[in-house]
């Protein structure tokens, strides 16, 4: 593995940690999960459109991604 890939990932485990971190330990409930998901959806929107235009998804990929909700609609109930 390369020092950039090793780099990426122990900083991937470290943003990970932190954000269970912040989401177990802050007292602000379902409300700091709800502003978790509009300051994501707000931040990656932008980019999404321009790639769906560039790709467009086929019907079995957006099965996936209701799929992929779904799942964590789960893991943000359980947290």
């Amino acid at each position: 593995m390369s020092a950039v890939a090793l780099a990426l990932v122990l900083s991937s485990a470290v943003m990970h940690a932190g954000w269970n971190l912040l989401a177990k330990g802050g007292r602000g409930g379902v409300g700091f999960f709800w502003a978790a998901l509009v300051a994501s959806v707000l931040i990656y929107l932008p980019a999404f459109i321009v790639l769906l235009i560039l790709n467009p998804i086929p019907p079995v990929g957006w099965a996936w991604i209701a799929a992929t909700g779904a799942l964590h609609t789960a893991y943000f109930w359980t947290l």
